[in-house]
């Protein structure tokens, strides 16, 4: 027997159609002089519909905590593998959410060490291993090598260089979780010369192998393809 409902014989009469076949009447009484009561339980519709809602509420984020927790004091009407399962895709995606808001702070600090010139932070946001390949094909492998060839950059021919939202290419940023520790990122981007030229064609689409570790996230790969007509 599902969850009773008390409602009086007046508020029963102007109960809507579709509120009765959630629900049905199991019995009448009076106390003394107050109004007759019909007590109601829910149908096996009732329970479908309940059994909907409560999964519903329980699995999505919601801004409003007080939604989740009137949902929370009714968890006990779902299967406990059904509460279970909803709670735990609640937890995924809260997890996903919060782990999205790290990677692209990783891509906000990677454009902010660029700008500052500063080689280590940049190449501090790869692993050690991490394989970095430039718009013309060049590879650097590992850490050290990331910040040695930007060193050089930063120090020479792109010295006050500053990354960007991209000068004609549409902006970009797309996070796919492979797994709970390793994301594929795509993003768009672009850069202003020394001089301070936007110059549309270093206009680039990356793409980055982003893993978590014990400290965080870090990027394991870059690829860098300027974009143009085919």
């Amino acid at each position: 027997m599902g969850p009773r409902r008390r409602a009086s014989s007046v508020g029963a009469a102007r109960m809507p159609p579709a509120r009765e076949e959630l629900i049905a009447p199991v019995e009448t009484s009076r106390e003394g002089r107050r109004p007759e009561r019909t007590v109601y339980q829910l149908t096996e519709e009732g329970r479908a519909e309940l059994g909907t809602r409560l999964r519903r509420l329980l699995e999505q984020r919601d801004g409003d905590t007080k939604v989740f927790l009137a949902a929370v004091s009714l968890i006990g009407c779902l299967p406990v593998p059904e509460a279970e399962r909803a709670l735990g895709t609640r937890a995924a995606t809260l997890e996903g959410v919060t782990m999205s808001d790290d990677i692209h702070r990783l891509l906000d600090a990677l454009t902010a060490a660029w700008n500052d010139g500063d080689a280590a932070a940049f190449a501090g946001l790869f692993t050690e291993d991490a394989d970095y390949v430039t718009f013309f094909g060049a590879r650097m492998e590992g850490r050290r090598a990331i910040e040695d060839s930007h060193r050089a950059l930063f120090e020479g021919p792109l010295k006050g260089s500053r990354l960007g939202e991209p000068a004609a290419a549409p902006p970009l940023r797309k996070i796919r979780f492979l797994r709970p520790d390793a994301a594929l990122v795509v993003t768009t981007g672009g850069s202003g010369l020394p001089d301070g030229t936007v110059d549309p064609g270093r206009d680039s689409i990356m793409t980055f192998t982003a893993v978590r570790a014990g400290d965080g996230w870090r990027f394991a790969s870059f690829q860098n393809t300027r974009i143009g007509m085919p």
